[in-house]
């Protein structure tokens, strides 16, 4: 399959799993057809672009979008560990591309690419509320801490720091 081919079947693809509205672009403007396919090889291996051709077929991308729909329905219940895959990465992809952060953002949602620098606002922690009903684990003050004896390991070569010398 030629890459004009791998490009135009993967808008298909993309564009029946996010079509957008009259707020969200298509997934296919965005452009997250590469990033979906490097996700797909990197989690799945480098076949798996391969698979999904073989899966959907070559003449998904000229389906009306009604039979789209109905080949992915199709897809996912014959392929679901690859529909899986392929349905987090293109959601992914499209969720961290700059027009539809722009789009959320415009909708009122406190929606940022990663949450620094720009962080989230967060109401401050009430112990009431934020405790945990069954705590686990346990605190141990650091003066408590026994050392260990680490001298067995410096066949290793590491730079060891004992009582604030190397």
């Amino acid at each position: 399959m030629s890459d004009q081919n791998v490009d135009e079947l993967m808008g298909a693809i993309v564009d029946t799993l996010l079509p957008g509205d009259g707020d969200f672009p298509a997934a296919s403007t965005t452009g997250i057809q590469p990033v979906v396919i490097q996700r797909l090889r990197q989690r799945l291996g480098p076949e798996a672009p391969d698979e999904l051709v073989r899966a959907l077929g070559a003449g998904f991308s000229s389906l009306p979008v009604p039979e789209r729909v109905e080949a992915m329905a199709a897809f996912a219940a014959s392929s679901p560990l690859l529909f899986a895959e392929l349905r987090f990465a293109t959601y992914f992809a499209y969720y961290e591309t700059p027009a539809v952060i722009q789009v959320l953002q415009r909708l009122g949602h406190q929606y940022n690419l990663s949450p620094l620098p720009h962080g989230y606002t967060m109401d401050p922690f009430d112990p009431a509320i934020g405790t945990p009903s069954d705590p686990r684990g346990s605190y141990k003050a650091t003066e408590s801490i026994d050392r260990l004896d680490i001298s067995s390991l410096a066949d290793l070569g590491l730079r060891v720091v004992a009582d604030g010398q190397v």
